[in-house]
């Protein structure tokens, strides 16, 4: 299949097929390293929204604690 494509002057990994004019890019190595970067950004967003919710948690623990307490102190 690559037989038939077309290098792209000045551009590495580039080629163009001839019946379509299309430009494909075959960089396997900027392709894995693009996916790579991906899961790795997904992760730390999975990370970060992990951190969030416990953060959210954490302070809605802490108000009920405030609010046991001013009744408690309503009470005396």
């Amino acid at each position: 299949m690559k037989k038939d494509y077309m290098r792209v002057e000045g551009v590495s990994g580039l080629y163009r097929d001839p019946h379509s004019k299309a430009i494909i890019n075959m960089d396997q190595t900027g392709y894995d390293a693009y996916i790579i970067q991906k899961q790795a950004n997904e992760r730390k967003r999975k990370e970060q929204q992990e951190v969030r919710d416990e953060i959210d948690s954490i302070r809605n623990d802490v108000n009920d604690i405030k609010n046991l307490l001013l009744k408690l102190l309503e009470k005396n």
